[in-house]
């Protein structure tokens, strides 16, 4: 059993996600705002993080700031479940340590796969996954801006 921070402000999706989590086995407390997660952060230990980015108030960008801030990023996995979903989403969440991605709409079951993965890797196996998908990342974000919203044209 994990100790599971979701950090979501829709209320119906915060619900879910306790509920699944909860269902798994996992000790779980729920956030709705940054400030609310950055203050859950200060007073206890998480070894794991549902954050939504988009929040009222600090965005999840500035929660994964302070959590390396106050020094609990390096202890604490962060899974990021968002509705922000282009390239560059990618590139920032994965700049500021977030460990895995997954956007809204989300299926359970991948929830629940790349909770037990995250979980069960080690503090090196996941900054070595951060970097390459950076890297991954900041690629894929040049190639769509090359070729614009429009992508690439039918003759080439």
């Amino acid at each position: 059993m994990a100790r599971v921070m979701v950090v979501e402000d829709e209320r119906t999706v915060q619900v879910l996600m306790q509920d699944l989590l909860e269902t798994w086995g996992h000790d779980v407390q729920a956030a709705s705002t940054g400030d609310q997660a950055i203050a859950l952060l200060s007073a206890s230990e998480y070894d794991l993080i549902v954050l939504d980015i988009m929040l009222g108030g600090i965005s999840g960008y500035d929660v994964l700031d302070e959590m390396s801030r106050l020094g609990v990023r390096e202890r604490t996995r962060v899974v990021v479940v968002t509705g922000r979903a282009t390239e560059w989403d990618y590139v920032l969440g994965w700049m500021r340590g977030a460990d895995e991605y997954l956007p809204k709409p989300f299926d359970p079951v991948r929830l629940q796969i790349v909770l037990e993965e995250m979980l069960s890797s080690s503090p090196e196996d996941l900054a070595e996954r951060r970097r390459s998908e950076v890297e991954r990342s900041q690629m894929m974000f040049n190639l769509e801006s090359s070729f614009g919203e429009e992508g690439p044209s039918a003759g080439g």
